[in-house]
């Protein structure tokens, strides 16, 4: 009898360490990738609860949050953004800073909307696939993982 009680006790620590272990790699994983957020391209499909449609295939409006130097890349197709970002679990802070200049005057007027939604932003969620940037409750920014890598 006592032999089937170490048999037991023995699968039952074997299983434990198991999980432990699945469940350090996973940490683990987690930890080298961030939130599943950064080093992303993250293409603009909704703002302020509008579509969004790119321009052509080479300008699509993007998002980009960059883990290693905690700076943002962002366009609506038109001029490039830069800036700064903070991210503690679910908060997100974005501050647009540096663009370029040109005139797009098809793109202007979208383009200082999503400036001021990302400023805005305080938090995300995920839902069906999608990234949402949120102000408060309010969805401000819906995203997809983009086909492009740069």
């Amino acid at each position: 009898m006592r032999k089937a009680t170490n048999r037991g006790y023995l699968l039952s620590l074997i299983a434990v360490i198991a999980v432990m272990i699945c469940s350090g790699a996973e940490t683990l994983s987690q930890n080298r990738s961030g939130s599943g957020l950064e080093n992303i391209r993250w293409q603009l499909v909704k703002l302020n609860g509008r579509g969004v449609e790119a321009r052509d295939s080479e300008r699509e409006p993007y998002l980009r949050l960059d883990r290693a130097t905690g700076g943002i890349g962002m366009s609506v197709g038109c001029n490039n953004i830069g800036g700064e970002y903070q991210l503690r679990g679910r908060q997100l802070k974005i501050e647009p800073g540096p663009m370029t200049r040109m005139f797009c005057e098809d793109l202007n007027q979208l383009e200082q909307e999503y400036i001021e939604a990302a400023g805005q932003v305080t938090g995300w969620r995920v839902e069906r696939g999608r990234l949402l940037l949120l102000a408060g409750e309010k969805v401000v920014m819906e995203l997809t993982r983009s086909k492009r890598r740069k």
